[in-house]
């Protein structure tokens, strides 16, 4: 297997939303190979297992890290047990620095944050969402402050940045960014 065939499959696949059988009849048509789709699957699912590998070693060093950004986006799935497409969510977790992960669950619950958040002692920022006070609200040693601007975790005092995020999920929105009418006037 040829790295740059790989390369130009993943790319296909993931960029260009080209899906494995297509890929297939392409190289059959275009080009007279004979590559099925199952094999390219095999050769995808190889990739991602070598992956994990680097996927890991990111999420050590975020965790690691004193200070990480966290937020969760919405997006649509298709889940073979319902008629429609359900919300799933990307939580994305960033350490200025250090690198940006981003973890995929079906769901938006604070238990969302236990592979990532367990254990963690560096300072959390972010949005007002609830699911990140319900999280801190099971964990006995994050303390959160009542000062804004200052955040407590697992005894150690860190002053916040101020780019519209909340410290450890327990202070509310200061610049607007997440505001609509802001955001649709085009202030922000």
């Amino acid at each position: 297997m040829a790295s740059c065939l790989i390369r130009s499959i993943i790319l296909s696949k993931y960029c260009d939303h080209l899906p494995l059988y297509r890929q297939e009849m392409a190289l059959k048509y275009r080009h007279g190979i004979e590559l099925s789709r199952k094999t390219m699957g095999n050769w995808m699912f190889l990739i991602a297992d070598w992956l994990t590998l680097i996927y890991e070693a990111l999420r050590n060093e975020i965790r690691q890290s004193e200070y990480m950004q966290i937020d969760e986006t919405f997006i649509k799935y298709q889940d073979p047990q319902k008629d429609h497409c359900p919300n799933g969510y990307l939580w994305g977790y960033n350490s200025p620095g250090v690198g940006v992960l981003f973890e995929w669950f079906p769901s938006r619950a604070a238990e969302c944050l236990d592979p990532m958040q367990t254990g963690y002692t560096g300072l959390m920022q972010t949005d007002g969402y609830g699911g990140y006070t319900s999280w801190l609200d099971t964990r006995p040693l994050v303390r959160r402050p009542k000062t804004n601007g200052i955040a407590v975790v697992n005894g150690v005092i860190e002053k916040t940045h101020t780019t519209g995020f909340s410290a450890c999920a327990s202070f509310p929105h200061r610049s607007g960014m997440h505001n609509k009418k802001t955001r649709r006037k085009g202030r922000v």
